[in-house]
């Protein structure tokens, strides 16, 4: 599995990028998109929104795309709980629905409200499909949220601190600019940082009744995408269990789950996924576990991910992360 992107909140890459002087055209081949992909109940993969951003950042040639995307975003972009969000009877209600939700518009990264005293701190952290440091798509998301928040409390709020794990690609200028509050990078997390009492903040728009519609709208949402990718899931998990047994072929999966090796074939393909990219993923995932949470040599790690040589491996791990495990091993 690749992570998704609903195409209502990758569009406003194509509408930002034209602000810029770009043809959709150019995006829309550089990211291979397909038509089928780009309509209201469509979806992309992360993979290609990324492609999209970085992209328009070459072919704009200004590195501020990501402050500007931030800012193009509009309720529509947030699909199935922008207005949810609106309908919110204060900030920290509308927080609380963007942690339960936020995967119906992307599968990014995820947020996390951490309240201490007078004190709060808003942390997105990266999804697994995002494993490298991206900060065109970390400014964006942070510009998206100051401009909505404004938005949705119809008043110029700031945070005291943003915080971002990488380090500034823009002048100060640019940042204050947007945020308007002091900017650290090269910090162990993409947070913001602001007063508890500002979670109190009405909505004006709110309205408990039609919430609760909402609310129940975006959890059978939630439900209907379970499902829809429940088959890409079980490959995944099924492959935890036989890599280490040397096992990484698809007979013995489909073996596993009691189908025939096309019918699964089928539906992976109906997720818009294949078997040999949910072992990608799968082998990714374990790696990255495996190099982090333990002390395994390299060639046992090779072994249990049912590499037949360490130079498979490394060479893999290459090709994901531009490094080698050691080299990887060594950042964390």
């Amino acid at each position: 599995m690749s992570g998704r992107v609903a195409w209502k909140y990758a569009s406003a890459a194509l509408e930002c990028a034209e602000s810029f002087g770009i043809e959709h055209a150019k995006l829309i081949n550089a990211a291979s998109l397909r038509l089928a992909q780009m309509d209201d109940e469509g979806e992309i993969s992360v993979v290609q929104y990324r492609k999209l951003l970085q992209t328009a950042v070459q072919l704009s040639g200004d590195m501020r795309f990501g402050l500007q995307l931030g800012q193009t975003f509009t309720l529509g972009h947030y699909a199935h709980y922008g207005l949810l969000l609106m309908s919110s009877r204060h900030l920290g209600d509308a927080m609380h629905q963007v942690m339960r939700f936020e995967s119906l518009a992307h599968e990014l990264g995820h947020s996390s409200l951490i309240v201490d005293g007078e004190r709060a701190r808003y942390v997105w952290a990266r999804s697994e499909f995002v494993a490298d440091v991206d900060p065109i798509l970390s400014e964006s998301v942070f510009a998206g949220i100051a401009h909505f928040v404004r938005w949705l409390l119809q008043a110029e709020v700031t945070a005291d601190q943003i915080s971002f794990e990488h380090a500034a690609i823009n002048a100060e200028s640019d940042y204050q600019q947007v945020f308007n509050c002091p900017v650290q990078f090269n910090a162990g997390e993409n947070s913001i940082h602001f007063a508890a009492k500002l979670l109190l903040q009405p909505i004006r728009h709110a309205d408990p009744q039609w919430q609760a519609v909402l609310v129940e709208q975006a959890e059978r949402r939630l439900q209907e995408r379970a499902q829809q990718h429940h088959y890409s899931a079980q490959v995944m998990h099924h492959l935890e269990d036989m890599l280490a047994l040397g096992h990484a072929e698809l007979e013995h999966v489909a073996q596993k789950m009691c189908v025939s090796e096309r019918s699964l074939q089928r539906h992976l393909q109906s997720e818009n996924t294949s078997f040999q990219r949910v072992l990608e993923e799968t082998r990714k995932r374990l790696a990255q576990r495996w190099l982090k949470e333990t002390k395994l040599p390299l060639t046992e790690i090779a072994f249990l991910l049912a590499y037949q040589e360490q130079s498979s491996f490394t060479n893999a791990f290459k090709n994901w992360f531009g490094m080698t495990p050691s080299q990887w091993r060594k950042q964390q």
